[in-house]
């Protein structure tokens, strides 16, 4: 289950931002601070995983269009990279495939909360991947 997501140097969030969701999360501001572009993260990612493309990240497509990655990456960075946090929480109880991936991690947990932090970067128009970090149960492992 997802329980939270976050940016840093997506449209107006310069710094990380992660935001915690609960059965009911209500995004309250003014305007131009991001709320709608919070929410637009999740049709983001899903047209990115539906579509047969090469970037990790289709900016347009059939649910949204931020136009390409120098739209999207906020106006003063610093670095010439967009991160994207996933905090999701595997549950014994609701877990579908519960005892190969217990045993396989060697743990007694009832919930393993699992970390994710991708990060993107642009060559010319095309995004591409420059990390990929994924941390559960004191293990970590990072793709560059």
């Amino acid at each position: 289950m997802l329980v939270s997501l976050g940016v840093e140097n997506f449209r107006s969030f310069k710094k990380k931002t992660n935001i915690e969701l609960k059965p009911i999360t209500v995004f309250v501001g003014k305007n131009s601070c991001g709320k709608s572009s919070f929410l637009r993260l999740f049709p983001l990612f899903r047209q990115s995983i539906e579509a047969n493309t090469t970037g990790p990240i289709l900016w347009f497509g059939r649910y949204v269009d931020f136009g390409d990655f120098n739209n999207v990456l906020y106006k003063q960075a610093e670095d010439r990279h967009i991160k994207f946090f996933f905090k999701f929480i595997i549950s014994k109880k609701n877990s579908s495939r519960p005892f190969s991936f217990y045993r396989s991690i060697h743990t007694d947990e009832e919930e393993i909360p699992i970390d994710i932090e991708l990060t993107v970067g642009a060559d010319k128009k095309k995004t591409k991947y420059k990390s990929i970090n994924l941390s559960f149960n004191n293990f970590n492992v990072s793709i560059t």
